[in-house]
């Protein structure tokens, strides 16, 4: 029987209708947004009556929990975006692929304990926690940490074609031994904010490998007993200038490492010696020492087992009065090194004392010889006792000078900031009660002075150190 021309298009428009419909009906189902309820009486993400949209989430899926809960994974997931909010947990014992962000807002906690996290990656500004001893993957994915990234009794993680960015308000604690591994891949850690190596409370040692491309303008430490191990020779550990490498452990670096900032032992303030095997290159970089004494453990050291590369300089911080021809052997190492290019003379001061240290390179350690100590700001003959230091110190970005006005009677007073080497590198005329801030600038980290004069006469000079 023949269908008319009329009939076949009635069939063709009603085919069109319920096309239409079934992909409006798929839309719809694709774009739910999925907010945990919990009403199916357990943590299970699969429980499709733990969500108001009675399905589970798919790769398209918006996902709000909230509250006091914990959500576990335990096989694939897959999300578009997820929101962790008033204190909610989500854990992953199984595999999840996010489309876009996983967000971890304040008071929430992302733990991984297993598994492949894969997509776009996570924003932390709560707790991301790294926990257990199984097979543990993030692949091609970037992590964002703003607050704490916590990885305790985990063993290996694999790092594949992933980026860590560890933000200037971010602390990467690591209290367990494994490491992050990449494996054939290209991954990089960034490094602006904290990354501490430090006991578990269990063992007395502890090794940590970070076997990945690592950039720092923040601080890694590694606490004394434990070692942070950069063995990816192919990749680079990187300092900037604004960088510092702190702690009284052991970095061991087969990794290309570049120094640009500062390596201080223990770290400023707190006396200690630094360890580093195979790889030390200071690279124009600079040795941040505190000396408190003439015993050896009075005074900051760094013992280094290989070939080190020594160009830099040194920052002294004194806390005692030493004599001329007192002796500080900062830098020692075995078997034999490869360079030492270092000033031939640093001066800092102390207690109203400028000391001048004399460098020598010898065959196995860098010594510090005070060869020179002269009044500071000799021209000052007022004999007038003065208040002048600036707060905070060391200084990260800006400060305040702290100073009894009642010196200051002219208006004619100039505010000079020395480096270390004793060139004037800035000058701020007009410096009074009401104009007695600081602001850095470009000025890179290290040691400077900070001279008051009225009048032609010097008044008073403080120390400042720039993180």
């Amino acid at each position: 029987m023949q269908i008319t021309t009329h009939k076949r298009i009635a069939m063709k428009t009603h085919q069109f209708i319920f096309l239409i419909f079934i992909f409006a009906s798929q839309n719809i189902i694709l774009s739910q947004t999925h907010n945990w309820t919990g009403n199916g009486g357990d943590s299970d993400w699969f429980n499709i009556a733990n969500w108001d949209a009675g399905t589970v989430p798919i790769e398209t899926s918006t996902i709000s929990i909230v509250g006091n809960v914990t959500v576990n994974i335990s096989a694939t997931a897959e999300a578009y975006t997820i929101d962790l909010n008033n204190g909610a947990t989500l854990e992953l014992a199984g595999d999840l692929e996010s489309g876009s962000i996983i967000t971890i807002h304040s008071g929430s906690t992302f733990l991984f304990t297993s598994g492949t996290l894969s997509g776009s990656g996570i924003h932390n500004d709560g707790l991301l926690k790294i926990e257990g001893n199984q097979s543990r993957t993030f692949d091609q994915t970037t992590v964002t940490n703003n607050a704490q990234f916590l990885v305790t009794n985990s063993g290996i993680t694999q790092i594949l074609s992933t980026t860590i960015n560890n933000s200037a308000t971010g602390v990467i604690d690591i209290t367990s031994v494994g490491g992050f591994l990449q494996q054939s891949t290209t991954s990089v850690l960034n490094n602006a904010g904290w990354l501490k190596k430090i006991p578990d409370g269990i063992n007395q040692f502890g090794n940590f490998y970070l076997v990945f491309e690592i950039n720092n303008t923040g601080i890694i430490e590694v606490q004394e007993d434990q070692i942070f191990l950069m063995l990816a020779s192919a990749e680079t550990f990187s300092n900037s200038p604004e960088g510092r490498v702190i702690g009284k452990g052991t970095y061991d670096i087969t990794s290309t490492f570049v120094n640009e900032g500062i390596i201080s032992p223990g770290d400023a303030g707190n006396i200690g010696t630094l360890h580093i095997t195979n790889n030390f290159s200071l690279n124009g970089g600079g040795v941040e020492l505190d000396l408190a004494g003439t015993q050896a453990e009075e005074y900051d050291q760094i013992e280094v087992t290989g070939f080190p590369e020594m160009d830099g300089y040194f920052d002294i911080n004194l806390s005692f009065a030493p004599q001329i021809g007192d002796e500080f052997a900062v830098i020692t190492w075995s078997p034999g090194g490869n360079s030492c290019n270092f000033p031939q003379f640093t001066t800092t001061a102390f207690d109203g004392m400028v000391y001048t240290f004399e460098t020598f390179c010898n065959s196995n350690d860098v010594t510090l010889r005070v060869s020179d100590i002269t009044v500071l700001g000799i021209e000052d003959i007022t004999g007038r006792e003065t208040e002048f230091y600036i707060h905070p110190n060391p200084v990260e970005t800006d400060g305040s000078f702290v100073f009894s006005s009642e010196w200051i009677t002219s208006e004619e007073t100039t505010l000079s900031i020395y480096n270390y080497l004793g060139q004037e590198v800035m000058t701020v005329d007009g410096f009074t009660s009401n104009s007695n801030s600081f602001q850095r600038g470009n000025l890179p980290a290290g040691l400077y002075f900070a001279q008051v004069a009225a009048e032609g006469q010097v008044i008073a000079t403080t120390n400042i150190i720039l993180n």
